[in-house]
């Protein structure tokens, strides 16, 4: 019987450094760049989307409020830029909303099924899957995960938002309500991570995968996630003047590289689950 220290070498740091080797080539970072490029495209209609609909519960000034406790885990360059953006669309009038949220997301579709498309030829290339579907296929699955992806950022704002709102609503003891106050990120953690398994399971040209095999690479992409977006906005605001480099595009430049690095902590967590597979046992991989 292996020890624990066995057991953890040959079942995370063997395939983490396997993924790790087979990630890091061009094609793995040409497409990560594209999904970089098109997610950046699509951040702005999706937050009219999100803005828009999430005003139909909340006031401008709540809003605001709410969406300022993400502030400590993005560069301040990105925040300004999106608060901006929010204060533009909440000032806006009735009609104007209602045509903002038709075009926007109509936008926030195309260009985030843009980005999609290369993430799915990502983790095609994780599970070593060259044959793509045919076109109106890939467009439809490329438009349902863009729209799940819209709805796992509204539901995960919103509950970022909403517990702090119930627990000063409603008279909790003080432990209670600290309790309540820290699950907002366990419970945004396990929406990420919820996230990356529907991904991994439902992305790939293959006949689907038994979704407890690709929970370590789910639960590791989302590790991995976190600690770059408290890093990436630590380096940034402390070691990093993008400002002085790029002007008024330092904050396109950041939310890029930021879209970038998550791409390819996607794409490695799908290579992870590959490679994890393969060193347990022979599978069947059919492509149609």
């Amino acid at each position: 019987m292996k020890n624990p220290t066995s057991k953890l070498i040959s079942n995370w740091l063997q395939p983490s450094l396997k993924a790790l080797r087979i990630a890091n080539n061009y094609h793995v970072w040409a497409h990560c760049a594209s999904v970089g490029f098109f997610g950046f495209l699509s951040i702005f209609p999706a937050m009219a989307v999100f803005v828009l609909l999430y005003g139909l519960v909340f006031s401008p000034t709540e809003m605001q409020e709410q969406i300022s406790l993400l502030r400590p885990f993005i560069p301040d360059t990105v925040y300004g830029v999106l608060n901006s953006r929010l204060n533009e669309l909440v000032s806006n009038t009735t009609f104007s909303l209602t045509f903002s949220l038709i075009v926007s997301t109509l936008l926030a579709l195309y260009t985030g099924s843009k980005g999609i498309k290369f993430l799915i030829i990502l983790i095609n290339l994780a599970f070593h899957i060259t044959q793509e579907r045919n076109f109106i296929q890939n467009t439809i699955r490329a438009v349902i995960l863009t729209f799940g992806a819209v709805v796992v950022l509204i539901v995960a704002l919103s509950s970022i938002a909403i517990i702090p709102v119930a627990a000063a609503y409603f008279p909790f003891p003080q432990i209670a309500e600290t309790i309540a106050l820290w699950s907002r990120w366990p419970i945004l953690a396990g929406i990420i991570f919820l996230s990356f398994l529907s991904l991994y399971r439902l992305a790939p040209n293959r006949e689907g995968i038994a979704l407890k095999k690709l929970v370590p690479g789910a639960a590791l992409a989302t590790i991995l996630w976190i600690l770059l977006s408290v890093l990436f906005s630590i380096y940034v605001q402390n070691f990093n003047n993008y400002s002085a480099e790029f002007g008024a595009l330092s904050a396109a430049v950041v939310i890029m590289l930021w879209l970038y690095y998550s791409a390819f902590i996607v794409a490695f967590g799908a290579i992870f689950n590959s490679e994890a597979l393969e060193s347990a046992k022979p599978y069947a991989v059919r492509i149609y």
